[in-house]
Protein backbone atom coordinates (compact mmCIF):
# COMPACT_ATOMS: atom_id res chain seq x y z
CA UNK A 1 0.00 0.00 0.00
CA UNK A 2 1.06 3.62 -0.53
CA UNK A 3 4.37 4.40 -2.36
CA UNK A 4 6.41 7.43 -3.36
CA UNK A 5 4.80 10.11 -5.49
CA UNK A 6 6.74 11.91 -7.50
CA UNK A 7 5.82 15.47 -8.79
CA UNK A 8 6.67 17.74 -11.25
CA UNK A 9 7.24 20.93 -9.56
CA UNK A 10 5.28 23.03 -12.31
CA UNK A 11 2.22 20.55 -11.71
CA UNK A 12 -0.61 21.34 -9.34
CA UNK A 13 -2.73 19.32 -6.96
CA UNK A 14 -4.81 17.09 -9.01
CA UNK A 15 -2.93 18.23 -12.22
CA UNK A 16 -1.01 15.48 -14.70
CA UNK A 17 2.87 15.79 -14.46
CA UNK A 18 4.71 16.45 -18.21
CA UNK A 19 5.74 12.55 -17.66
CA UNK A 20 2.15 11.71 -17.11
CA UNK A 21 0.86 13.67 -19.61
CA UNK A 22 3.15 11.96 -22.20
CA UNK A 23 2.62 8.47 -20.50
CA UNK A 24 -0.90 8.87 -21.66
CA UNK A 25 -0.84 10.02 -24.54
CA UNK A 26 1.19 7.07 -25.76
CA UNK A 27 -1.21 4.90 -23.88
CA UNK A 28 -4.16 5.96 -26.11
CA UNK A 29 -4.89 3.46 -29.20
CA UNK A 30 -3.58 4.36 -32.69
CA UNK A 31 -5.61 3.92 -35.62
CA UNK A 32 -4.62 1.26 -37.37
CA UNK A 33 -3.98 2.39 -40.79
CA UNK A 34 -1.05 0.61 -42.50
CA UNK A 35 1.61 3.28 -43.80
CA UNK A 36 2.85 3.03 -47.39
CA UNK A 37 5.94 1.75 -48.36
CA UNK A 38 8.00 4.82 -48.63
CA UNK A 39 6.46 6.10 -45.07
CA UNK A 40 8.29 2.95 -43.74
CA UNK A 41 11.12 3.97 -45.51
CA UNK A 42 11.38 7.42 -44.39
CA UNK A 43 10.97 6.10 -40.69
CA UNK A 44 13.34 3.89 -40.67
CA UNK A 45 15.80 6.24 -42.24
CA UNK A 46 15.13 9.22 -40.21
CA UNK A 47 15.07 6.37 -36.65
CA UNK A 48 18.20 5.30 -37.60
CA UNK A 49 19.85 9.16 -38.21
CA UNK A 50 18.54 9.67 -34.41
CA UNK A 51 19.42 7.27 -32.88
CA UNK A 52 22.91 7.26 -34.36
CA UNK A 53 22.69 10.87 -33.76
CA UNK A 54 23.34 12.07 -37.19
CA UNK A 55 21.42 14.87 -39.28
CA UNK A 56 18.46 13.27 -40.71
CA UNK A 57 19.21 12.25 -44.47
CA UNK A 58 17.55 9.65 -46.98
CA UNK A 59 19.47 6.73 -46.16
CA UNK A 60 19.76 4.74 -49.45
CA UNK A 61 17.89 1.46 -49.20
CA UNK A 62 20.88 -0.82 -50.36
CA UNK A 63 23.46 1.07 -47.58
CA UNK A 64 24.77 -1.87 -45.83
CA UNK A 65 23.63 -1.14 -41.70
CA UNK A 66 27.29 -1.36 -40.89
CA UNK A 67 28.32 1.75 -43.14
CA UNK A 68 25.53 3.79 -41.47
CA UNK A 69 27.73 6.46 -39.73
CA UNK A 70 27.64 5.26 -36.06
CA UNK A 71 26.00 2.83 -35.48
CA UNK A 72 26.71 -0.35 -33.26
CA UNK A 73 24.36 -3.26 -32.21
CA UNK A 74 23.14 -1.06 -29.19
CA UNK A 75 22.11 1.53 -31.52
CA UNK A 76 20.65 -0.89 -33.52
CA UNK A 77 18.44 -2.37 -31.50
CA UNK A 78 17.24 0.85 -29.84
CA UNK A 79 15.92 1.52 -33.88
CA UNK A 80 14.19 -1.51 -34.20
CA UNK A 81 12.86 -1.24 -30.47
CA UNK A 82 11.62 2.95 -31.36
CA UNK A 83 10.02 1.42 -34.80
CA UNK A 84 8.17 -1.33 -33.21
CA UNK A 85 6.63 1.57 -30.82
CA UNK A 86 5.65 3.65 -33.55
CA UNK A 87 3.98 0.99 -35.92
CA UNK A 88 2.74 -1.06 -32.63
CA UNK A 89 4.26 -3.96 -34.26
CA UNK A 90 6.50 -6.41 -32.96
CA UNK A 91 9.26 -8.00 -34.76
CA UNK A 92 11.00 -12.03 -33.65
CA UNK A 93 14.33 -11.50 -32.28
CA UNK A 94 15.66 -14.16 -34.60
CA UNK A 95 14.37 -12.27 -37.52
CA UNK A 96 16.78 -9.68 -36.06
CA UNK A 97 19.89 -12.09 -37.30
CA UNK A 98 18.98 -11.35 -41.05
CA UNK A 99 19.42 -7.27 -40.96
CA UNK A 100 22.16 -6.29 -43.21
CA UNK A 101 20.79 -3.60 -45.16
CA UNK A 102 18.55 -0.21 -44.55
CA UNK A 103 15.77 -2.41 -46.83
CA UNK A 104 15.71 -5.31 -45.01
CA UNK A 105 14.46 -3.14 -41.98
CA UNK A 106 12.05 -1.99 -44.00
CA UNK A 107 10.79 -5.32 -45.28
CA UNK A 108 10.88 -6.86 -41.80
CA UNK A 109 8.52 -3.82 -40.52
CA UNK A 110 6.25 -4.42 -43.95
CA UNK A 111 5.49 -7.74 -43.04
CA UNK A 112 4.96 -7.66 -39.21
CA UNK A 113 2.04 -5.34 -40.26
CA UNK A 114 -1.32 -6.45 -39.96
CA UNK A 115 -2.63 -6.67 -43.13
CA UNK A 116 -6.04 -4.50 -44.28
Amino acid sequence: MGGIVFRDAQAAPGELSTSQQATRAMSQPRPRNNPGPEAIVSAVSDMLCRVCERAAVALPQDLLLADVPNIDSLRLLQTIALLEEQFSIEIDVVALERLHRVRDIVKLISDALPEE
